[in-house]
């Protein structure tokens, strides 16, 4: 009878979950190493050898590109977490003005697609035909150099911009929960606006502030897209491009070097992440107590109008500049060649009339909503199972889940590659956006699991054990208890992994075939050969698709909200 007491159905489901996940993010990263010694392809003859090794690692470029993955991280991340932090602490402790006006338009610069920002960049600082170079040169009455946009500062621009709203929702919530009865002590005490924030704002925030730092170091190590669109022009290599490089550009594939340099990345990051871990896990620094707290707004007097305007002047540079140039340049002949007839709604008609367009965009949405789906189911029941029972893997099932999280996503969709290519199965997965789809579900599990158990948390014992007191068995309780109450956390998350799935390009650049292309694999595809105003038009469209969901869940959010409160 003990025996049978034990063996219960959240039990079994919960075993059933952790196997589950664990050969799903596992299993792919396995491969990784597996391709980093064996000497030929996936699936063709081979041995194991360590000669990608020496092959990545017998060359000086190896060295340099590292040097550039390493140079321009460092710099993208100071850069960013020193602006993620200002417009953090002037949304969320000052007395800027239209402060909900600014955090809703850097919310929504984070749910923006980063492929067309950086088509709309490169329309305006390409050296030669770059609207803003061309604008330059017909109005001055002397020449200067071209800023050129296919550079190392291209990159940290474009980089920057990029990932600033990013770490902004990541470092905000320390900002707004921080007790401002500490700020008012240092006013009383004499402390000028400076002093205050250098000696109470930063150190109180330091662990917060560090974890983004670390959050955003490991994004720009990994990072493929810019440095793929602005960098191999400019024969400017990182890991994750030179990776792209030995698999894409030699008549054959050459897989032994491009795992290594895989394998060296995967590493990298782990590393970094542990390190976050245990640099967090020796510092405490409580800023929320157990009394009541107000968040009281610092006054900024004379410079509230100036401090609004630096951070619309970010989100406009980030969103609305970006959107501007993708519209106007596709409507002109010859995007950067001024002329007397040079708009044409030409370009719309021959892209919209490209079935490969419509092929994208179908496949787009229809992967994007089954990753949403299916991700967040999965992740809910992860997330209830570490927040709410007290299996014995539950701390297992929550490492395995965060560790996507320092898996670059060009190797994890390297991972997949050869799983999928190794695979017994009877029909094949590679190139169809079933794999594509399952890539995407494990790298996006952090965001879905963060969400969820963030709701879960808020949700009190007393709810469940109330519904069994009075006979609701385990399943009856969660069906008509909790999933009620996950409703918004389960709706916020589903758009996040949904904008995700939609917009990603590293994690699914490997993985795309013939009949799965997706809206950021053909605007890759269309950049790379030469299409500016299809690749802008199509970004537009992804936008727009994104800006609909976005504020579908919007509502959605907010009527689930209201039922809740009823």
């Amino acid at each position: 009878m003990a025996i049978k007491g034990r063996v219960s159905l959240p039990r079994v489901l919960s075993i059933c979950l952790l196997l589950l996940v664990a050969v799903m993010v596992l299993y792919p990263l396995g491969m990784v190493f597996y391709g980093s010694v064996w000497s030929s392809s996936p699936g063709a003859p081979g041995h194991f050898t360590l000669k990608g090794y020496v092959e990545a690692y017998g060359q000086a470029h190896t060295y340099a590109l590292l040097g550039n993955t390493f140079i321009l991280a460092v710099i993208r991340t100071v850069f960013s977490v020193a602006i993620a932090v200002l417009l953090a602490w002037l949304v969320t402790r000052t007395n800027v003005p239209h402060r909900n006006f600014l955090e809703l338009g850097l919310l929504f610069v984070f749910f923006m697609p980063l492929l067309p920002r950086v088509v709309a960049w490169i329309l305006l600082l390409s050296p030669r035909t770059g609207l803003i170079n061309v604008f330059l040169r017909n109005i001055l009455p002397f020449d200067i150099p071209a800023l050129n946009v296919f550079s190392y500062g291209g990159i940290i621009w474009v980089g920057v911009l990029s990932w600033v709203p990013i770490l902004y929702i990541f470092v905000a919530p320390a900002f707004r929960a921080m007790d401002g009865r500490l700020e008012d002590a240092a006013r009383m005490s004499g402390a000028g606006l400076f002093a205050t924030v250098t000696r109470i704002n930063l150190p109180l925030l330091a662990p917060a502030i560090l974890a983004t730092t670390v959050l955003g170091f490991v994004r720009m190590m990994e990072s493929f897209t810019i440095e793929a669109m602005l960098g191999i022009r400019a024969k400017i290599y990182v890991l994750t491009t030179q990776i792209y490089g030995y698999i894409v550009y030699p008549d054959l594939p050459d897989y032994p070097p491009a795992m290594a340099l895989a394998v060296t990345l995967l590493v990298l990051t782990f590393a970094l992440v542990v390190f976050q871990w245990r640099l967090l896990g020796q510092k405490h620094y409580p800023t929320v107590t157990g009394r009541g707290f107000q968040a009281r707004p610092v006054d900024l007097r004379r410079s509230r109008w100036p401090a609004f305007a630096a951070a619309f002047l970010f989100i406009a540079l980030s969103m609305f500049l970006p959107l501007g140039v993708l519209l106007w340049a596709s409507v002109m002949k010859v995007p950067g060649v001024f002329m007397d007839d040079m708009y044409t709604l030409a370009h719309y008609r021959a892209t919209l009339n490209d079935p490969t367009l419509w092929t994208a965009v179908k496949n787009s949405v229809l992967m994007a909503m089954a990753v949403a789906s299916i991700g967040m189911v999965l992740c809910g029941l992860m997330s209830y199972i570490v927040v709410k029972t007290r299996f014995f893997g539950r701390r297992a099932l929550d490492l395995i889940s965060w560790i996507p999280w320092a898996v670059p996503g060009i190797v994890l969709a390297l991972g997949f590659l050869w799983a999928a290519l190794l695979s017994p199965l009877p029909f094949t997965l590679y190139g169809t956006l079933t794999l594509m789809s399952l890539c995407l579900i494990i790298k996006g599990m952090p965001l879905g699991t963060r969400t969820m158990s963030s709701t879960l948390v808020q949700i009190s014992d007393e709810l469940e054990e109330a519904a069994r007191i009075h006979g609701a068995s385990w399943s009856q309780t969660f069906v008509r208890v909790v999933l009620p109450l996950l409703a918004h956390g389960f709706a916020a998350g589903w758009i996040l992994l949904f904008a995700f799935a939609l917009k990603e390009l590293d994690a699914v650049i490997m993985l795309a075939g013939p009949q799965s292309s997706v809206i950021s694999t053909q605007i890759f595809s269309w950049w790379q050969l030469g299409h500016f105003q299809a690749a802008a038009i199509l970004g537009l469209l992804e936008s727009v698709l994104i800006t609909i969901f976005f504020l579908a869940a919007q509502l959605l959010s907010r009527h689930l909200a209201i039922r809740a409160e009823v």
